[in-house]
């Protein structure tokens, strides 16, 4: 069950950086009097369109899997999820092709820049992976110690 959720968590973390939080692929105009960087209603549509897709998807398939007792096919419910996230990353790369210009001035981290140039969405894909990834990892430890 615990695959699921960290295919969730990862289509809520691909909504996220779509939406441009935090800021690497796309920059924000700034809203009103308080200064909200607000996204365009189109691409909170478009994204939302996967969003909900995927969130069904995969909750259908873990409530099919618990109602009917096999926990195989709770296993189906994380393709929803991680297809729609990976449908948000290529919408992003298309609209996109790469982070700001902002990210390769950062002196912080220049062993990363050849990195970027070589793989372009890997601030993408770190973002959105290392979450579900630590989860997952935990929850294995937590099986094996507790079994």
């Amino acid at each position: 069950m615990w695959v699921v959720y960290a295919s969730i968590l990862y289509l809520i973390l691909s909504y996220q950086v779509y939406m441009g939080f935090p800021p690497f692929y796309k920059k924000r105009k700034k809203f009103g009097f308080f200064l909200i960087e607000m996204p365009s209603k189109r691409e909170v549509l478009d994204g939302l369109v996967f969003v909900g897709g995927g969130m069904v998807g995969g909750m259908l398939c873990i409530a099919i899997a618990e109602s009917s007792g096999m926990k195989v096919l709770a296993f189906i419910g994380l393709l929803p999820p991680m297809y729609s996230g990976w449908s948000l990353r290529k919408m992003l790369k298309a609209e996109t092709d790469g982070p700001l210009p902002w990210v390769y001035n950062v002196p912080i981290m220049p062993f990363i820049y050849p990195f970027v140039r070589r793989w372009p969405m890997i601030y993408f894909d770190l973002w959105t992976m290392c979450i579900p990834v630590s989860i997952g990892l935990i929850e294995i430890i937590r099986f094996i110690i507790l079994k």
